[in-house]
């Protein structure tokens, strides 16, 4: 079976998955993940078994709810957390339960030692957003940046791109 170094992983959270005790009610419209892709619990992505090296890097995209959850996430997989960036949104809807949600979080971890980037970006970035889940494209440049010793994944993918294998029920 290929083995991967980098991974970047932006998981179909479920939002009203009862095991995260979020204690809220699920919001009714279009704008809701569910409406959008088919959704997995938090047991369902943890039990994936994702096929890396001993060394890897992981990139994980998680929403302000799913903050917590995408640290237990990182352990799960027997990834360390290190840092984080956050992506500014230029707009967007006006999601959010107690804050209007415009940024989102790209979790950085690694597995392994010796695991430091070849190039150290910002912290944070602006970048339009558009349809529901997609990611700017200047994040594959960063990673690749980052991490240019290639063997790229990403999973729950929704394009192809170069250099990349994509995983994802879009595709």
């Amino acid at each position: 079976m290929k083995k991967y170094k980098t991974i970047l992983a932006d998981p179909p959270w479920q939002y009203n998955d009862t095991s995260l005790r979020f204690g809220e009610k699920k919001r009714a419209g279009n704008s809701s993940a569910e409406s959008q892709y088919p959704t997995m619990t938090l047991q369902e992505i943890k039990s994936l078994k994702i096929p890396t090296e001993d060394n890897a890097y992981l990139f994980l995209w998680v929403t302000n709810p799913f903050l917590w959850v995408g640290f237990q996430l990182l352990e799960a997989w027997s990834f360390n957390y290190k840092t984080d960036m956050v992506w500014v949104k230029n707009k967007g809807p006006s999601m959010g339960w107690f804050t209007v949600s415009r940024h989102e979080h790209l979790l950085i971890a690694t597995r392994g030692e010796g695991m430091h980037p070849e190039y150290r970006p910002i912290s944070w970035f602006n970048a339009q957003n558009s349809r529901h889940s997609k990611k700017p494209e200047l994040i594959y440049k960063t990673i690749e940046k980052m991490y240019p010793k290639g063997k790229y994944l990403e999973l729950f993918a929704r394009n192809k791109r170069k250099n990349w294998e994509s995983w994802g029920n879009e595709l």
